[in-house]
């Protein structure tokens, strides 16, 4: 799919409307900013990442690019937010999401960041997150795709947690023993969700 044309589907693309499996207001507003910033295009592009835009979800913020020759992996950390690295318990900017993942949940991980790259899609985990941990969160997790002009296909990802481990004003509550994972396609064209622990 080329993803520098103008999305053929336009009238289904989705609004902001469409996403009330989206909870949290951050998650929201970084949505929001993800919607109006693609306009007419089928996703927003790279160089139209403005953090000034969605301030509220800094802290949870974390950003990849897309590689497609680094044996490490497919999506490299270039930025994180306070709280995503405090989960992590070390800063993963320069490192892969295939380093970083436990072995136990790097398929999943895997086949959801792949959705979002090559769909490519919006994608939402609500529930269970950190699921591989000693003692996971309860929280949501969004998934936004960006377009790189020079290659015309996803070159970064931009993504936000907000969880229970660390969010103010997101309390513990008990922790689900499943999470949910909704997949938007950004051309409309479709809606998906599977469960799974």
């Amino acid at each position: 799919m080329d993803l520098t044309t103008n999305s053929e589907h336009s009238a289904q693309r989705p609004l902001v409307g469409d996403f009330e499996h989206v909870r949290d207001a951050r998650l929201r507003d970084l949505l929001a900013f993800w919607l109006t910033a693609r306009g007419r295009n089928l996703i927003p592009r790279v160089d139209q990442i403005d953090p000034v835009l969605f301030p509220r979800a800094l802290s949870g913020i974390w950003m990849c690019d897309v590689l497609d020759d680094d044996p490490r992996g497919r999506w490299l950390y270039r930025l994180v937010g306070e709280h995503t690295r405090t989960a992590y318990r070390q800063n993963i900017v320069g490192r892969t999401l295939e380093e970083i993942t436990d072995a136990t949940a790097l398929d999943r991980v895997v086949r959801y960041f792949s959705i979002a790259t090559d769909w490519p899609a919006i994608v939402h985990v609500c529930g269970r997150i950190y699921a591989e941990a000693a003692q996971p969160a309860r929280g949501e997790r969004l998934i936004l795709p960006f377009l790189d002009p020079a290659s015309g296909r996803t070159g970064r990802l931009l993504g936000a947690t907000v969880h229970s481990w660390l969010e103010i004003g997101y309390s513990e509550g008990d922790i689900p023993a499943h999470q949910t994972r909704t997949y938007t396609r950004a051309d409309g064209d479709g809606v998906f969700t599977e469960t799974s622990a």
